[in-house]
């Protein structure tokens, strides 16, 4: 019996991303103004969100290399910020230093399919062992709990809760919640940058991000930023760039930090379809794989950064899925709220197995530690628990 362990470094192929090259919209100087229409192609309805990454090319030939601002162009929307401009500045320095920003490294697009073919004769084992669980409720600050994201930083969970319009910052160590974030209405999503310094909190009916720090052991607001429409979870993708997810008009929006520009990214009319029944984005930066997960449809579906492969997960037992997670393995972990269950599925999205069926309560939020030998999921209304569970993941012949 071997334990799964991370891929290595392959060397990067530029064939595997040779649909993606074409110049990004911004480059081209191209309007996005809301008189642009979708790609509507029908031999270019699974291809990646405008371009999904399209300057990851020259990323990927420059990996070091930090994006530069661009000159200003005509967008749709502007974003705009408030509080301390120095804290934007330390933010895209954060970004710049940030370990993950190399995330994006010279892989063969293939590369974890390959593992995962050569352990296709092996019987793949997902070990959860429950190390504790920790009671949502000894702090009275979230009357209406709905967990609806979390991420794990160092020794800490930042958890966002709905309903009650706030951010509970636990402690994994000393087991108990250390500090509570009031939001000016719901956080649908949050999400850790520059390896975990940040936490961008998504406020749609707000219109704005707001960006926590931790410091002292004390969630901070460094900086709010207006989005002029509704942005209900963003993903980072490398440098100071991010993608913010718009699910009322099915659009996906580019935001720069740099500069602070919100442009539209232009999508097919089955890829627009895709996001306006969506509310959470996952992106596996090994493969450049976008996962969006359909809750009101049951469906996760991903989109490949090769342009070329749309795929989608069904299943009998997966119910409303919400947050997902991805493993340096390769396999996705999704979340089964109306099933009470969790599902792993590959990167590609074939089913792999499921875990703790029956044992949880309507789970929305899950999230590995650094070293991804640990995973938190938090049941949500009426459960109101954090369960940390240590992991394995075995192959043997």
């Amino acid at each position: 019996m071997e334990q799964i362990r991370d891929y290595q470094v392959r060397p990067y192929s530029r064939e595997c991303l040779e649909t993606i090259i074409e110049k990004n919209n911004d480059d081209a100087g191209g309007s996005t103004d809301s008189g642009q229409t979708a790609t509507t192609a029908k031999d270019n309805d699974v291809l990646l969100l405008d371009k999904l990454l399209s300057s990851i090319d020259d990323v990927m030939k420059n990996p070091h290399k930090i994006v530069e601002p661009t000159e200003p162009q005509e967008e749709s929307d502007k974003a705009t910020t408030r509080k301390s401009k120095s804290a934007l500045s330390s933010i895209i320095r954060a970004l710049s230093l940030s370990k993950k920003q190399k995330a994006i490294l010279p892989y063969f697009y293939n590369s974890v399919q390959n593992t995962q073919r050569q352990l296709s004769n092996r019987v793949i084992q997902f070990n959860l062992q429950l190390v504790w669980h920790f009671d949502l409720k000894q702090r009275n600050d979230a009357t209406v709990y709905w967990t609806n994201g979390c991420v794990w930083v160092g020794e800490f969970i930042a958890v966002a809760i709905g309903g009650s319009n706030l951010v509970n910052l636990i402690d994994v160590n000393k087991k108990s919640v250390v500090s509570t974030f009031f939001c000016d209405s719901q956080p649908l999503s949050i999400t850790a940058i520059a390896d975990g310094a940040y936490l961008m909190v998504c406020l749609p009916d707000s219109c704005r991000i707001d960006v926590l720090t931790i410091f002292n052991r004390c969630l901070t607001n460094v900086l709010e930023i207006d989005c002029e429409v509704p942005i209900y979870d963003v993903v980072h993708l490398y440098g100071c760039d991010f993608y913010g997810l718009a699910p009322k008009t099915g659009n996906l929006y580019k935001i720069k930090l740099r500069g602070l520009k919100l442009s539209k990214v232009l999508t097919s009319e089955i890829i627009g379809i895709v996001l306006r029944a969506s509310y959470k984005l996952t992106f596996n930066k090994r493969l450049a794989i976008l996962y969006v997960s359909r809750s009101a449809r049951n469906e996760v579906v991903g989109i490949a950064a090769n342009g070329e492969d749309a795929f989608t997960y069904f299943h009998e037992d997966l119910h409303y899925p919400f947050q997902a997670a991805v493993h340096n393995s390769g396999y996705v972990f999704l979340t089964s709220a109306g099933r009470n269950g969790l599902h792993v599925v590959t990167d590609s999205l074939e089913h792999t197995t499921t875990l703790l069926s029956g044992q949880l309560r309507r789970p929305r939020a899950i999230c590995f530690n650094d070293t991804q030998d640990k995973l938190a999921v938090i049941d949500s209304t009426p459960g109101k628990e954090l369960g940390i569970y240590n992991l394995q993941i075995i192959a043997t012949s």
